[in-house]
C-alpha cells in the first residue's frame, strides 16, 4: 500500500506567511509600487477592485492580453506578495452581498505602517502628497456599504476611460470634498459622495460630474424643512452650480451631477422630486444594478460585454427628469467631435 501524503492545512486569507518579517523586494511583486499608490489614494480596496484598475488590460509576460482568469489571478498573486511580505494589511469587513439590502463577511487591502512609508516616498517623488493616515482605515467587521460604491465607482470609471483612451483626473471622494469645504472654503452646502473629470483627447475638452450613491436612506422629501433631504441636496447643487463652481475648480464646462441609486422604484422617487425641486437635464440617474452589472445593460456604444464593469459606464443607462430618454456618457464625452 502506497503511503499518502499528509495534506497541508490552507492558509486563512486573513494569515501572513512567515516571511512577513523579510520583505520581498517591490521589483519582484507585479505592479506592487502602483497597487501600494493606488491604496494610499483610495484607503482601502478589495482584491477586484484592484484587478480593475491595474490587471484587467494588462499583458501577459509574453505580451499577450491577459484573459479574465488570468487577471484575477495576477492580482491576487501580487496582493498576497504584498501582505504577505507586510507592504498591505487585510481588514475583515461586511461587503454588499448579492442581492439589495444583504451583506456578506470579506476583507479590504489597506496600506500597513511598511507600505504606507514606501508609497509616500514614491509619492514625494512625483511632487504628490501622501494620504495614508491609520485613523482613516476601516475598523475590523465594519460594515463598508456606501464607502465601498463610491470606490466601485472610481475604479469602474478609471478603467472605462483608460479602455478608451480618455483621461480619468481629479478625482476626489466624499472625505476629500468634505476637506474642501472644511480647510479651503468650497461652499457646496451638502457635500457630494464623488467628483471627477474626463477629457476627450480628440477634442480636448474636459466634461466634468459629481457623484452621489444613494443608498435608500436618505429622505426624498422631509416635512419637516429644517430636515435634510433630497429636494435640500438638488437645490444646494443648483446653487452652487450657479455661483461658485467654476472659481472653486478652475473650470469653465458645468458639471452633471451622476447618481446611482438602489432600485428602479428609488430611482423613479428621485427622478420625480428632483424635477419638482427645479432639476433638469444637469442630474443623471442610473440603478447600482445596471452599472455594475453589464448582463443587464443593452448595449448601443460599442461597450464590450466581456468588458465586465467598465463597459456599462459608457452605455445608454442614465435617465433626466425632463425626458423618457435614457443618456449614455460616451455620447456627452464625444459630443464636441468635429
Amino acid at each position: 500500500m502506497t503511503p499518502t501524503k499528509p495534506e497541508t492545512p490552507r492558509r486563512g486569507r486573513l494569515v501572513r506567511a512567515a516571511c512577513g518579517t523579510k520583505p520581498c523586494p517591490l521589483t519582484t511583486i507585479e505592479r506592487g509600487t502602483e497597487i501600494l499608490a493606488l491604496l494610499d489614494a483610495h484607503l482601502y480596496l478589495s482584491n477586484d477592485q484592484i484587478e480593475t484598475v491595474l490587471f484587467r488590460h494588462g499583458l501577459t509576460a509574453t505580451g499577450k492580453p491577459r484573459s479574465p482568469k488570468g487577471a484575477a489571478y495576477a492580482a491576487n498573486t501580487a496582493l498576497r506578495r504584498l501582505f504577505d511580505s507586510g507592504y498591505v494589511d487585510r481588514v475583515p469587513v461586511f461587503l454588499p452581498g448579492a442581492r439589495l439590502h444583504t451583506v456578506k463577511p470579506h476583507y479590504v487591502n489597506v496600506l500597513s505602517t511598511r507600505g504606507a512609508r514606501v508609497a509616500a516616498d514614491r509619492l514625494k517623488e512625483q511632487g504628490r502628497t501622501p494620504r495614508w493616515r491609520r485613523t482613516l482605515l476601516p475598523h475590523p467587521w465594519q460594515p463598508l456599504l456606501h464607502g465601498y460604491w463610491i470606490r466601485q465607482f472610481a475604479v469602474t470609471g478609471r478603467a472605462a476611460c483608460e479602455g478608451r483612451g480618455w483621461r480619468w483626473w481629479s478625482w476626489f471622494d466624499d472625505r476629500q470634498l468634505a476637506a474642501l469645504k472644511k480647510e479651503h472654503g468650497a461652499r457646496f452646502a451638502a457635500v457630494p459622495d464623488g467628483f471627477f473629470v474626463i477629457t476627450n483627447p480628440e477634442t480636448g475638452k474636459d466634461f466634468p460630474h459629481f457623484l452621489e450613491i444613494d443608498l435608500g436612506t436618505e429622505t426624498v422629501a422631509a416635512r419637516s424643512s429644517g430636515r435634510l433631504d433630497w429636494r435640500g441636496k438638488v437645490s444646494s447643487h443648483i446653487e452652487y452650480l450657479s455661483h461658485d463652481f467654476r472659481e472653486q475648480f478652475g473650470l469653465q464646462a458645468l458639471p452633471v451631477i451622476l447618481t446611482v441609486t438602489e432600485s428602479e422604484q428609488r430611482l423613479a422617487h428621485l427622478l420625480a422630486a428632483t424635477g419638482r425641486a427645479g432639476g433638469g437635464g444637469r442630474f443623471w440617474f442610473t440603478t447600482l444594478d445596471r452599472l455594475f452589472s453589464p448582463a443587464r445593460v443593452q448595449d448601443d456604444h460599442g461597450s464590450r460585454a466581456s468588458d465586465a464593469l467598465e463597459g456599462p459606464l459608457w452605455t445608454s443607462i442614465w435617465r433626466v427628469p425632463t425626458s423618457s430618454q435614457v443618456r449614455s456618457l460616451a455620447s456627452r464625452c464625444e459630443a464636441s467631435r468635429p
